[in-house]
């Protein structure tokens, strides 16, 4: 597995989902030790992008032809805010929401 973007970065193991199977790599050392880590697994694939750092993610839904739109933010101070650990706050759906969801 090579990875040669910026660190800390943010691996997640497999199709796993709600914050399972993802960690956050500091540096290269770090990513040395998940490296042989998931070398033991009989996961088929991981993928690893820089972590960016937010106070809060925005979540577009369409179901149909209803398109929705919320701001979640970590109530635990963790890093995910997708764990069940977070406020969920409704947005309007701007048309740019609307244009990504479409």
């Amino acid at each position: 597995m090579m990875y040669g973007n910026t660190f800390p970065a943010v691996a997640k193991v497999g199709s796993a989902h709600a914050g399972m199977g993802k960690m956050k790599v500091p540096d290269h050392h770090a990513m040395d030790d998940f490296k042989s880590v998931l070398a033991m697994t009989s996961s088929k694939f991981c993928t690893v992008e820089p972590f960016i750092n937010g106070d809060y993610d925005i979540r577009i839904q369409k179901i149909g032809d209803h398109v929705r739109a919320f701001k979640r933010v970590s109530v635990s101070g963790n890093w995910k805010t997708n764990t069940g650990c977070s406020m969920v706050e409704p947005l309007e759906v701007t048309d740019q929401y609307r244009r990504w969801a479409e």
